[in-house]
């Protein structure tokens, strides 16, 4: 089985976009939020620039 991430990101209000810290840009209707979020793990790389200070 695959681990899920969940990922820190915004949402673009223009083009409906998620950029995520991590540098991945989930198109529309890609990005899914989970039932239970403490069952997933956070994405390393988000959380890595996050702790940086990075945007």
């Amino acid at each position: 089985m695959t681990t899920q991430y969940a990922h820190i990101g915004k949402k673009s209000w223009w083009s409906g976009n998620v950029k995520t810290l991590c540098g991945l840009i989930l198109p529309p209707g890609n990005a899914k939020s989970v039932w239970f979020p403490a069952f997933v793990q956070t994405c390393p790389g988000c959380l890595a620039v996050q702790k940086n200070g990075g945007k």
